[in-house]
């Protein structure tokens, strides 16, 4: 029980014989006597080393071999980001290109619908030229869209080859 209460007393003098440096100790045999002794024996008949002197390990500012794997993992998590959001936006592209062209061909498909009710009559007549001209109109939009899209589809396509995209 008391030795508990000198707890921290033992502990901190067990952690002073533990941390403290290990010198080198040699045992001498001097005209039969043995000895023990820091340094060498001088004029010893035989001498026995018995520890070797603690030096602690020298630290250095070189990165460890672990950090720089954390690094080139981090480098190689980005370029695969980079790459997975390359392919999704050629993706987006393509799909943006198929859905101008689908939402065009409808549109064109509704405007032409009203030339088929046009009477054979000059107000007919007069009604058709204005459904084809603003058909016309209609597929100049979709074509100006539609180059945009294009282009935006190449630009994807160049980023992705850079990236090596599948």
């Amino acid at each position: 029980m008391r030795l508990l209460t000198n707890a921290p007393a033992l502990l901190l003098a067990s952690s002073a014989i533990l941390c403290a440096p290990a010198w080198g100790m040699y045992k001498c045999v001097v005209d039969g006597k043995t000895s023990f002794q820091e340094t060498p024996c001088a004029g010893a008949q035989a001498q026995t080393k018995l520890k070797e002197q603690y030096a602690p390990p020298v630290a250095t500012a070189a990165p460890s071999p672990t950090a720089l794997s954390d690094q080139e993992k981090l480098a190689t998590a980005e370029r695969e980001r980079l790459r997975r959001d390359a392919e999704y936006a050629l993706r987006d592209a393509n799909a943006a290109v198929s859905n101008h062209r689908a939402a065009c061909d409808r549109e064109q498909q509704y405007i032409l619908g009203d030339k088929v009710r046009s009477n054979n009559n000059l107000a007919g007549a007069v009604r058709d030229q204005s459904i084809s001209a603003e058909a016309q109109a209609a597929a100049t939009r979709c074509d100006t869209r539609a180059r945009e899209l294009l282009a935006q589809v190449e630009s994807a396509r160049k980023r992705c080859d850079q990236l090596g995209c599948r």
